[in-house]
């Protein structure tokens, strides 16, 4: 990860913004973009899509950052370990299924901002989409597997993101970016993935902004949810939110 003296914010266009065909959504930070030059830390995240049932497992999150929570599966890689490695050992360790290599791709990537012992942090969120696999999912120490139908027609997208009330879908229990390019993810995937990577023309790339606000005189899109304000690294009265976002496609050559 880059040193903390290394990151720097400014405000302006999102870094990534030259790089869409126009973004779907966008709030610039009242504090400026999170930059910083390579490497950054990688963080892959897996979404598993039954494309013949038309629904997605999600993993309710057991332990850790993000306790209570709904999202697909991944964390992490480990030393020497490739980010497309990593994600097909977290999905293996997190719901017990194998994934089949001709079905699994990446979708897309995001940037991630946030506040820490008063400097900032940076992540890159890697996004694979896997729609073939052996095995079935269990519940393991990390996540708690269940399928969800894809509706047929997902919430429509405004603004402030997607209306929170999607029929019996854990929008309203998942992190709050989610709401912002969820449902065209699943889209993607269900439309374009393949055996071959290379047959979707497009990937999805953003940027995340989270930050410290005082929740009484301050407005934020969103607050995190509320077990994350007993985080001991908190400014007292503070809650971390989401601020500023940008999100768009991109020709995947470009990446």
């Amino acid at each position: 990860m880059a040193e903390a003296t290394s990151i720097t914010r400014h405000h302006g266009e999102c870094p990534l913004w030259f790089q869409c065909e126009g973004a779907k959504t966008l709030r610039e930070p009242h504090g400026g973009w999170t930059t910083a030059p390579e490497p950054i830390r990688e963080f892959s995240l897996i979404f598993v899509v039954d494309k013949v049932n038309r629904r997605v497992l999600l993993g309710k999150k057991r332990r850790g950052v993000g306790v209570g929570l709904y999202n697909g599966f991944g964390g992490k890689p480990e030393a020497g370990e490739t980010i497309l490695e990593c994600a097909k050992r977290e999905l293996r360790e997190e719901s017990c299924l194998v994934p089949s290599d001709a079905a699994f791709s990446r979708v897309g990537h995001f940037v991630f901002g946030r506040p820490k012992h008063g400097n900032r942090e940076i992540f890159r969120i890697v996004i694979f989409g896997c729609t073939s696999w052996t095995g079935e999912p269990e519940e393991t120490d990390e996540m708690t597997a269940e399928w969800f139908d894809i509706p047929s027609e997902p919430p429509q997208a405004t603004e402030e993101g997607y209306d929170q009330h999607s029929n019996g879908y854990p929008l309203s229990n998942m992190w709050p970016e989610e709401t912002l390019f969820h449902f065209e993810v699943l889209q993607h995937i269900l439309q374009t993935h393949s055996q071959a990577s290379s047959s979707s023309p497009k990937e999805l790339v953003g940027q995340l902004e989270y930050d410290y606000i005082d929740p009484a005189t301050e407005q934020a899109w969103t607050l995190i949810k509320p077990h994350h304000a007993n985080d001991p690294t908190l400014p007292e009265g503070k809650q971390e939110a989401l601020i500023g976002w940008c999100f768009g496609w991109r020709d995947r050559s470009r990446s």
